[in-house]
């Protein structure tokens, strides 16, 4: 009768307390040694957001710039003075151009500057460079765009 006994309460099958414990243990530890890596993940997500929002922002303002009517009056003025490579900047205030952007909760503050070489004017062409900041101007920007303004009001190239 104890050999019937001794039988029915082995389990040869299953875990042991000990057992399930080492291996919660262990799996807190891998699962720590991986914490920094997806904070770091999250980290580069949202700067790599705030970059791409940036460059977006600076391609719209180069699309405001090649449209606004105001912008032909503003260049007439300083075609005599913007030589390349351009130091100076064109206040976007003066302009129909959005000076202040909002998007998800961060403002960007678009600075464009201008320029016209003696061959640019030849092809009625200026080279603008869209600068985007997040904060004050003192920090580098977030981003950069390079492009070629033709005046909405200038004659077509051949």
């Amino acid at each position: 009768m104890n050999v019937l006994l001794s039988n029915r309460y082995e389990n040869i099958n299953g875990f042991t307390l000990i057992e399930i414990l080492a291996a919660i243990s262990l799996l807190g530890i891998v699962s720590i040694a991986f914490i920094p890596f997806f904070s770091n993940f999250a980290i580069f997500t949202n700067k790599a957001e705030d970059k791409l929002t940036a460059v977006n922002i600076a391609d719209q303002t180069a699309y405001e710039i090649e449209r606004d009517e105001q912008l032909e009056q503003i260049l007439s003025t300083r075609a005599a003075t913007a030589v390349c490579p351009a130091t100076d900047s064109v206040s976007l205030e003066e302009t129909g151009i959005t000076t202040q952007y909002t998007v998800n909760g961060k403002q960007y503050f678009p600075r464009l500057s201008i320029c016209q070489s003696p061959e640019e004017k030849e092809a009625d062409l200026y080279r603008a460079k869209v600068e985007i900041y997040r904060s004050n101007q003192d920090q580098p920007a977030d981003s950069y765009l390079y492009t070629y303004l033709k005046v909405s009001g200038s004659e077509e190239i051949d």
